[in-house]
């Protein structure tokens, strides 16, 4: 299920990022840092490039790729 951004607090959402940046092997040490990247992340929340999904069977929330999330979809149907 995707859960709109606007509906979950900044904290969360600021949480979400953070863990989905450090996931993707951002850090601060050279190259582009986890500011940067978390910046980035959540201009694509946005522009509703990522999505903010929640997965009743691991009853957790994650940031997908829209375009793998949809394509997941279509394969499950």
């Amino acid at each position: 299920m995707i859960i709109p951004l606007e509906e979950l607090s900044q904290t969360a959402v600021d949480n979400l990022i953070e863990n989905y940046c450090t996931q993707a092997g951002y850090s601060d040490s050279g190259g582009e840092g986890v500011a940067d990247a978390c910046g980035q992340v959540l201009q694509a929340l946005k522009d509703e490039k990522l999505l903010i999904i929640w997965s009743m069977e691991k009853e957790e929330a994650y940031i997908q790729n829209a375009a793998q999330h949809y394509k997941a979809m279509a394969r499950s149907e």
